[in-house]
C-alpha cells in the first residue's frame, strides 16, 4: 500500500552508494546490525573472564596478560582522543566483548 514502499539490503558502504544515486522518497527506516564479538583470541578469554576474575594466580597465564594488554591499550587510546575515562572504559570493554565492571576489573589489577 506504499507508494514507494522498497528494501535494501547491504552494508553501510553499500548503502551510502544506493541513496547517492537514488534519494529516498518518503518516509524511511535504516536498521543497523550491532556489533559482532571478536572471534580471536580476545573471545576466548573473554568468555572466560568471570573465571580469569577469580583466579588470583591469572597474571600467570599468557593469554590473559595479552589480553590485559590489548585491553589497555584499547582504553589509552580511547582517552588520547579526549573521552571522559568512564566513556573510554566502556568503549575498550564493548570492543572485547565484555562488561565495563570486568574490563575496571582486569585493568586494576596491574
Amino acid at each position: 500500500t506504499k507508494m514507494y514502499e522498497e528494501f535494501f539490503r547491504g552494508s553501510v558502504d553499500q548503502v551510502i552508494d544506493w541513496f547517492s544515486k537514488k534519494p529516498p522518497r518518503g518516509e524511511m527506516v535504516l536498521v543497523i546490525d550491532g556489533l559482532k564479538a571478536p572471534d580471536n583470541q580476545q573471545e576466548r578469554v573473554a568468555l572466560n573472564v568471570e573465571e580469569l576474575l577469580e583466579n588470583p594466580n591469572m597474571e600467570s597465564n599468557a593469554d590473559f596478560v595479552e589480553f590485559t594488554k590489548q585491553l589497555n591499550l584499547s582504553y589509552e587510546k580511547n582517552l588520547k582522543k579526549g573521552m571522559p575515562k568512564n566513556r573510554a572504559m566502556r568503549k575498550a570493554a564493548l570492543e572485547f566483548g565484555i562488561t565495563r565492571n570486568q574490563a575496571y576489573d582486569i585493568l586494576m589489577r596491574k
